[in-house]
């Protein structure tokens, strides 16, 4: 997944491949927990609700997604930093 920040508490996020395979752009929210450490949330146009702990010290992500039809995933990988036009993080 490719994550880019937006102006305006937006982001797009990019599924290249697989079953939930996609691009939306999003409104978001965030807390900063500690230093280095975010929790992201927010919900998709299909119902699906995401929260990410963003943790830039250990650069990894661990997301967690309910879906329309109730499923629940979670999620960990590793964050990669880009910068295009003004950053995005993945």
């Amino acid at each position: 997944m490719k994550l880019s920040s937006l102006p305006g508490s937006e982001l797009l996020f990019v599924i290249a491949e697989g079953p939930f395979a996609k691009t939306e752009r999003v409104r978001f929210d965030a807390v900063n927990l500690r230093p280095g450490v975010f929790l992201v949330s927010w919900k998709e146009a299909s119902g699906a609700t995401v929260v990410h702990v963003e943790d830039f010290d250990e650069m990894v992500v661990h997301s967690y997604a309910t879906l329309p039809d109730g499923a629940f995933l979670t999620m960990r990988a590793p964050i990669h930093m880009t910068n295009f036009d003004g950053g995005s993080a993945t």
